[in-house]
């Protein structure tokens, strides 16, 4: 019996806006693994701060939803909001796929090593910055795992890891002012019968007060991707900062099935900030 893999990217574009925000979700027959955010700005520029799944009408975790958001000054920008589908079949007949997402308020969301949560896999995830009165809490991580991943052999996702940055706010001599939360999402797959295994691959970027990143997929079925802008804040009341302005998957629009690896990209704000970004990829197979 022939098993085949397929992933597909679905996407969507806000109208320009300080704040765009766009939702997207995977078409019928496609179970949503991952996604991401592109951030199109006019200077002094726009900051991410969600890229996390979220339901449809019927209760599934089937879409994905992305914000940004200026800082300080007023900067118009769009975004580009993506959702990655997958479909599994044999012989040519679709097989069924369970579907879950886990949350956790914090920088952490973990796979429950319980009896009853075996045979799950995460396979992607993302993060929500839950802003605070002053709207500063900016995305700066949103990943598969802490460290560099050079894609030699399987590895299993168990957690999805996120953290923010603080930016300006008016009442801060222009500096952050802390506050503010983040909720982790890691998605996770089940298929009866069928054993899969997920494998990460990450790329670094060169520092730079505009960093990005680009990692290959090699070959492999791609079911999300992540990352994390490296640069630390100096703490509530520094403009040392540098934070992410997009995360996605990058394929050739005229064939959204053919996903070829993950980019992402930061910035710092206002100040010279220089920074190094780290995109990673997450590929699917049967074991």
């Amino acid at each position: 019996m022939s098993l085949e893999i397929e992933s597909v990217v679905f996407s969507q574009t806000s109208v320009p806006a300080q704040h765009p925000t766009a939702d997207v979700f995977v078409k019928p027959g496609y179970v949503l693994t991952g996604g991401g955010a592109y951030l199109n700005y006019q200077e002094p520029g726009n900051l991410l701060t969600q890229s996390y799944p979220i339901q449809g009408p019927d209760g599934t975790w089937s879409g994905w939803r992305a914000y940004g958001k200026d800082c300080w000054v007023a900067s118009r920008g769009t975004i580009t909001t993506y959702a990655i589908g997958l479909r599994i079949t044999r012989d040519g007949q679709p097989v069924p796929i369970q579907q879950t997402v886990f949350t956790a308020r914090g920088g952490q969301a973990d796979l429950p090593a319980t009896p009853d949560h075996d045979g799950w896999i995460g396979v992607g995830g993302g993060v929500k910055c839950d802003q605070n009165i002053y709207e500063n809490v900016i995305l700066a991580e949103t990943a598969p795992m802490r460290g560099n991943a050079d894609g030699s052999k399987p590895t299993a996702i168990t957690s999805w890891f996120g953290a923010n940055q603080y930016c300006c706010s008016p009442t801060s001599s222009r500096g952050p002012a802390g506050g503010g939360t983040i909720t982790s999402h890691l998605i996770a797959i089940r298929v009866k019968d069928v054993q899969l295994s997920t494998t990460i691959h990450s790329a670094q970027g060169t520092t730079s007060s505009r960093p990005t990143a680009e990692v290959s997929a090699n070959g492999g079925v791609v079911v999300s991707g992540g990352a994390l802008d490296k640069q630390s804040s100096g703490g509530f009341g520094s403009h040392v900062i540098n934070m992410l302005t997009a995360t996605y998957p990058v394929y050739d629009p005229e064939q959204t099935n053919r996903i070829t690896g993950w980019a992402a990209a930061g910035k710092d704000h206002h100040y010279t900030s220089p920074s190094v970004v780290r995109a990673y990829v997450v590929t699917l197979s049967t074991s």
